[in-house]
């Protein structure tokens, strides 16, 4: 049952796991889930914060986000170092050693990612787009041949084709939030309205708070930042969208707060802040259980 308490911003108490062989609940691949992140209003809200230092202060916070993600629960837990979300597959994010580890609960397996296998991503992807850049070419020229709907209809089935990888003649549009008039109180914080806005659309309407009304400081979300940085290691080699994680550091030009509801433009709503509770965890649930077998995400 999804609870609908409050926010909760002591600093006090204790929290276990309560299944640290983690939630791992769907079998979609890595490779889609990927994909499928970088199109999504959904992973900024799992993604929600960054900040600009790895250092630890001693009053930080450990912090659980409880979240309604369309009709899952999701949780998301954090200290200034670690960050483990559990959804349909449990992922964790070590900061300091820049390295995301995915688990397979049900085949006790992880998949690990480091900074090294992005570079590698990033590297096939950016010859892959420079083999593809003439033929690109050609199909262009092709479409150019065409009534425009049809035009319009086969550029969208291309670049769907193509998913995140973008050719050089199209526009790498930048996610912003406009800030709307209007304000919210949702799981017991007032939150501003935003349009959010990608190149000439609006693409839905977000509420946002600020770290400290949730009883953060910008210390606690120090992952985050990490989590960011990790993300551009992939951009730097190739046009990946990076929004879901530039947006969201409190130190960017962009950054407008902490996203406590996303609504796509259509209405339907993508995502929901419940609570936020600052009781202590436990280390354990940011680590791989013992025993699990490990694979790379380049090398099965």
């Amino acid at each position: 049952m999804i609870s609908t308490e409050p926010r909760r911003v002591n600093r006090s108490g204790a929290e276990t796991d309560r299944a640290q062989t983690g939630a791992a609940r769907g079998g979609r691949s890595l490779s889609a889930r990927l994909a499928a992140a970088g199109r999504s209003t959904a992973l900024p809200a799992l993604l929600a914060l960054a900040s600009v230092t790895l250092v630890v202060p001693a009053a930080s916070a450990d912090t659980t986000v409880t979240m309604k993600n369309g009709n899952e629960e999701v949780r998301v837990r954090f200290t200034p170092e670690s960050i483990r979300i559990d959804a349909e597959q449990t992922i964790l994010f070590d900061a300091k050693a820049q390295v995301l580890r995915v688990l397979q609960s049900d085949e006790q397996k992880y998949m690990e990612i480091t900074k090294e296998d992005l570079e590698k991503l990033g590297q096939t992807l950016a010859d892959m787009q420079s083999q593809m850049a003439p033929a690109m070419k050609q199909a262009e020229a092709a479409l150019a041949q065409l009534p425009a709907e049809q035009r319009a209809m086969a550029m969208e089935k291309m670049k769907a084709a193509m998913g995140q990888m973008e050719s050089g003649t199209v526009e790498n549009k930048v996610t912003e939030y406009v800030k709307a008039d209007g304000s919210e109180t949702i799981a017991g914080v007032k939150c501003q309205k935003y349009r959010v806005v990608k190149g000439d659309e609006t693409t839905g309407e977000a509420w946002m708070a600020q770290p400290k009304a949730l009883g953060m400081e910008k210390d606690d979300l120090a992952a985050f930042h990490g989590l960011a940085e990790f993300g551009r290691t992939l951009q730097s080699k190739v046009r990946w969208s990076n929004d879901a994680f530039a947006n969201l550091d409190p130190e960017a030009e962009r950054f407008a707060g902490f996203p406590m509801r996303i609504v796509g433009a259509d209405g339907s709503q993508e995502m929901e802040v419940l609570s936020i509770d600052h009781g202590k965890l436990d280390g354990a649930i940011f680590r791989v259980p013992d025993g699990w077998e490990r694979s790379s995400m380049l090398r099965p």
